[in-house]
């Protein structure tokens, strides 16, 4: 299913027990243009980002704004955490990075020739 991506950032992550986060980035494989994570803002005491694998998406409510996993806001939180898989657009690459990985936020605007 293709999404606008201007739709999917701010939605609101569902865990099983209730409202985990928001949306604030999407990382997709610039080979397979396949989207790969989702990047969430925890919403706890310190700006947390974790992010989420897409095949953990449950049945999307892109009408209502909201994204549900099978998972427990505790689970939610304690996911990977940004800084541990970043886009190649946030860093250089190194041993373990994905060469592939972009971040949606990094890429819009930008001119293609």
């Amino acid at each position: 299913m293709l999404w606008d991506v201007s739709t999917i950032i701010g939605c609101a992550i569902l865990g099983s027990d209730g409202e985990g986060g928001k949306v604030t980035d999407l990382l997709f494989d610039d080979s397979s243009w396949r989207m790969r994570w989702i990047v969430v803002n925890t919403h706890s005491c310190f700006r947390r980002d974790v992010l989420l694998p897409m095949s953990g998406l449950l049945q999307p409510e892109i009408l209502n704004r909201r994204l549900r996993f099978d998972l427990t806001i505790r689970q939610i939180r304690d996911g990977l955490p940004l800084d541990r898989k970043p886009p190649v657009s946030h860093s250089s690459a190194g041993a373990g990075d994905d060469p592939h990985l972009r971040s949606v936020d990094a890429v819009i605007g930008l001119a293609f020739i």
